[in-house]
């Protein structure tokens, strides 16, 4: 979620900040690209982030790692890696909820699904 991957200093103002504040804070950021974000708004820092984070399995705290060495969005990074990850690890929630699946571009079909409790 935004609220775990956020790096954006003004829009995830500190750890009580609410989720719902973070995420319409993000949402009106990235609505003009004019006014973009700027961990979003560079091309060439978001395909650097998803290159790396391909080469190994990583945690959240390792996608925020990454996101401030590279000065990239975790969220939206982590979330172009999708279609060319072989594993991917998420919530539960994220996996059994139809319309955030489809958000996120998981497609189960012909795919093994591990459950870990």
């Amino acid at each position: 979620s935004r609220k775990n991957l956020c790096i954006n200093p003004d829009v995830n103002v500190s750890a009580s900040t609410p989720t719902s504040k973070i995420n319409s804070r993000c949402l009106d950021l990235n609505k003009d690209s004019k006014s973009c974000c700027s961990f979003k708004s560079s091309i060439s820092n978001q395909q650097s982030f998803r290159d790396h984070v391909l080469l190994s399995i990583s945690d959240i705290e390792d996608l925020v790692t990454t996101g401030n060495k590279i000065n990239a969005c975790p969220y939206y990074g982590a979330r172009s890696t999708v279609p060319a990850a072989e594993i991917v690890t998420l919530p539960y929630h994220s996996l059994f909820h139809d319309q955030t699946r489809q958000a996120l571009g998981i497609d189960l079909r012909n795919q093994i699904v591990i459950v870990d409790e």
